[in-house]
């Protein structure tokens, strides 16, 4: 009994608390800072999320037209209402999200790859791609919940059962809207346990709830937050524009997806060394090669790393970086194909024996064509966190199609060489955020150290995880056009050349005067930020600093202006 808790209750606890402890000592980055401004509104009035204003990118804009759907910053703004104040005490409020994310996909593993339950859940919860990627973003929590509706209707489909599923999609839904793909995911589950009406009855629930929250908020706001973004990200087509031109656009997105599937994802190669005979030390030299190929990213300088460039730009074409990962993302292909061959040669078994089709290697199959077709449909950009939903559904296939009778140690090889990047990764990761932290903390000591008064005012231009920590040490927010520094005031400005960021003022017309500038970089020669969040590849290679900060003094009065359009 005891040996049966630690496998299924146990064992996801402890992926959670170790996929949180990973991501506690993280500053905050990209987005979080963002979503921070909205869970404190809601800790103030959880019964107003929008009712207020934020500078996100140039000017200040009405919270309700950016991207942040209801439930994080509302359990977010519960924890700052109870006192959390620090970015580590957030990271260990949001706990039930990475064991709703665990203990799902331990719920799916047991469904989709019996045979290697523990494995595939390892592979999956601290793979390279979600692992650096928690923060105190929308992803992890809206994949987390997703999941847990589907997990539920892995067994049985009771009254109870549907509306717990219903319950947890609508969650998921108002996480982050992604969650759309997984409602014809619902109906498929259904109809695996041939139950395929309450499918339509967790759909059914779930679009009650989400459709009641939206008639809400629209309500209260004149707009549903889903229906305002819906017609902003061209959901709607609009008149005028050809049908062809958003196709095209969406087509673009096929590299970048090679890209960040080869970079972080490259280690599920080794399961072909668990399909076919393959010698240990074999895998363990395509392991020790794997990593070797994107070391060179970072150790292999640009002069032998760019082959060929632009002829107008000069930007580079032909690298390193896009030719280690190319090769890595074929290799995986070639996995995959092998693991459908394996797959449909279970298909000609049942059509031969006239024996039941296995409906679940159905559904997870056309769940991974559905993953696909919402990375297109719904991606506006290509990031680390849009492959989510198809790096654990191409886990799932692989472990399925992996023989019953696999070799523990190969498995063993697999799992080490996936959790050994994902803590690469993640190690890279967490420097890159140190950075913008570390920069704002310099900025204010040197300004205190070189000011005449005890309590000097600093203004910032900045974003991401910048615009937070600059806030935290008492700096105070420009907004162009508005803000009004006073002589003898302090600005702290980002290069906007190397992060970027936003609230651009006028330097040149204004009666300011340059006093110093630091730089905060990295021994290193490759970065994940930003292009882990928004790129072609998770990874990049720069020889240059990772940030620079001017520091500036005011000498009148003056109006911080934003800069005239070209």
């Amino acid at each position: 009994m005891l040996k049966q808790f630690w496998r299924t209750e146990c064992f996801p606890i402890f992926l959670a608390i170790l996929l949180t402890a990973w991501n506690v000592p993280k500053p905050l980055v990209i987005d979080d800072s963002a979503y921070w401004e909205y869970a404190r509104q809601s800790a103030k009035n959880p019964w107003d999320p929008y009712g207020f204003s934020l500078n996100w990118y140039q000017y200040r804009e009405p919270a309700m037209e950016i991207l942040a759907p209801p439930l994080v910053p509302f359990w977010w703004g519960r924890g700052i209402a109870l006192g959390l104040t620090e970015p580590w005490q957030w990271k260990c409020w949001f706990f039930p999200f990475n064991w709703c994310f665990a203990r799902a996909v331990w719920s799916l593993a047991r469904r989709f790859a019996p045979a290697h339950i523990r494995s595939t859940t390892l592979l999956i919860v601290l793979s390279p791609t979600i692992s650096p990627s928690v923060n105190l973003m929308l992803d992890v929590p809206a994949l987390g919940l997703g999941l847990m509706a589907l997990a539920i209707l892995t067994k049985p489909i009771t009254i109870s059962r549907m509306i717990l599923s219903g319950i947890f999609l609508a969650l998921a839904m108002e996480t982050k809207y992604i969650a759309l793909v997984w409602f014809p995911m619902s109906v498929l589950f259904a109809w695996a346990n041939r139950q395929i009406l309450f499918g339509f009855g967790v759909v059914g629930i779930a679009s009650a709830l989400v459709i009641a929250l939206e008639w809400a908020l629209a309500v209260q706001y004149g707009v549903s937050h889903f229906w305002f973004h819906l017609q902003q990200s061209g959901g709607i087509h609009a008149s005028g524009t050809s049908w062809w031109q958003p196709i095209l656009l969406k087509l673009q997105l096929a590299s970048p997806l090679l890209g960040y599937l080869g970079g972080l994802s490259p280690m599920l190669i080794l399961a072909a060394g668990t399909f076919y005979p393959m010698s240990k030390r074999v895998m363990i030299g395509i392991l020790i090669g794997i990593l070797g190929l994107l070391a060179s990213i970072a150790l292999v300088p640009d002069r032998y790393a760019i082959w060929t460039t632009h002829p107008e730009t000069g930007a580079a074409r032909l690298n390193l970086t896009s030719s280690v990962l190319g090769i890595l993302s074929m290799g995986l292909l070639v996995v995959w194909a092998i693991a459908g061959l394996r797959l449909a040669g279970r298909v000609r078994r049942w059509v031969r024996t006239r024996q039941r089709w296995d409906r679940w290697t159905i559904v997870l199959v056309l769940w991974w064509w559905i993953e696909l077709a919402g990375y297109f449909a719904l991606t506006p950009f290509p990031a680390a966190r849009r492959v989510f939903g198809i790096t654990v559904v191409t886990t799932l296939l692989l472990m399925r199609a992996m023989p019953v009778w696999s070799d523990p140690i190969r498995k063993r090889i697999l799992v080490t060489g996936s959790l050994l990047l994902a803590m690469i990764v993640a190690g890279l990761d967490l420097a890159e955020a140190f950075v913008e932290r570390n920069a704002a903390r310099m900025a204010k000591t040197w300004i205190q150290e070189h000011s005449t008064e005890p309590e000097p005012t600093i203004w910032f231009t900045g974003h991401w995880g910048f615009q937070f920590a600059a806030q935290q040490v008492g700096m105070l927010p420009i907004h162009p056009d508005e803000t009004i520094a006073q002589a003898g005031d302090w600005l702290v400005l980002p290069d906007e050349r190397l992060r970027p960021h936003a609230q651009e003022i006028a330097i040149d017309r204004l009666p300011i005067t340059p006093i110093t500038a630091f730089e905060q970089d990295l021994p290193w020669a490759v970065q994940t930020l930003p292009t882990l969040y928004g790129g072609r590849s998770p990874f990049e290679r720069v020889e240059w600093p990772r940030m620079v900060v001017r520091i500036y003094r005011v000498e009148t009065t003056t109006r911080l202006i934003a800069p005239r359009p070209s």
